[in-house]
């Protein structure tokens, strides 16, 4: 019986290339300067590091409290646990898409091992970035958001890392409830 040779032994085998360039081309790795999770808001990606828990929750029961801004959707219960959500896309003053069309799930971040929700339109899909893909000079991010920008890449879209523990502790604990 003959003997079975690995799949990219064979490819090599059958592209006239030698074992020795082929051992050559696995052993070149690409750098990797971001790697996570990503998710748009409106045209947009924002990141979040491999290194931040993150679950998707798709049967979304809010618990509205009255007398806070319209970005603060309410709290909901997380395994016993109370968690915020907020309209990332109406917080950053994107105007929102209609409520009967758009069909939400749940993205909850477990920042600084307190959770929040946000309201996100899409999946969440894996993202890693080279060198390549770094934008050394950086389109102008929505304002709210500017102050928090760490990185930006680029590829179909562009890609803002941010800081998402500084952004949501600067931007709710102050602003949530309205002066009436």
């Amino acid at each position: 019986m003959p003997e079975l040779i690995s799949p990219s032994k064979a490819l090599a085998m059958q592209q006239g290339s030698s074992t020795k360039l082929m051992a050559e081309l696995t052993e070149q790795k690409t750098e990797v300067i971001f790697q996570g999770h990503g998710f748009f808001i409106d045209n947009f990606g924002l990141l979040i590091p491999g290194t931040v828990q993150c679950e998707i929750i798709e049967e979304i029961r809010l618990c509205p409290i009255p007398h806070t801004q319209t970005w603060f959707h309410g709290m909901t219960n997380l395994r016993g646990g109370i968690v915020p959500v907020f309209d990332l896309q109406h917080m950053l003053g994107f105007s929102p898409t209609s409520k009967q069309t758009r069909k939400q799930k749940l993205l909850i971040i477990n920042s600084n091992q307190d959770p929040l929700g946000i309201l996100i339109d899409t999946l969440p899909k894996a993202v890693r970035f080279s060198p390549e893909h770094h934008l050394q000079t950086p389109p102008t991010p929505p304002g709210k958001l500017a102050a928090f920008c760490k990185n930006f890449f680029k590829t179909e879209r562009i890609w803002i890392e941010w800081e998402i523990n500084q952004f949501f502790e600067s931007h709710t604990q102050r602003n949530v409830v309205q002066i009436i």
